[in-house]
């Protein structure tokens, strides 16, 4: 059980680091070519700028979903918690104030 998860760890630490080069390396190309003699219409490098922005664009709604669904877990989770706590206390004989004699 122990290799199992140490392998996804290293498994999601691959995982982030290539996130992170693809990012770095997209702005690297935008910065790059950011000045770039335009030949107008069909222009190749426009195209590269464009892919690169949309890319960009991509990942920043996915981290903005991401965190908006994380958020809203934490949030159900703690309303759930919170509600069933007080209704398993108040459902026991102790909680009701209920005498059991014999």
């Amino acid at each position: 059980m122990h290799n199992v998860s140490v392998r996804a760890r290293r498994i999601g630490l691959l995982l982030l680091f290539l996130f992170l080069i693809a990012v770095l390396l997209t702005h690297c190309v935008i910065i790059a070519n950011i000045n770039h003699e335009c030949i107008g219409y069909n222009c190749p490098i426009c195209a590269l700028l464009r892919s690169a922005a949309a890319f960009l664009a991509q990942i920043r709604l996915i981290a903005c979903l991401t965190a908006v669904a994380f958020a809203s877990v934490c949030w159900i989770t703690r309303v759930r918690l919170s509600y069933g706590f007080q209704v398993s206390s108040a459902s026991t004989p102790i909680g009701i104030k209920v005498r059991l004699n014999n």
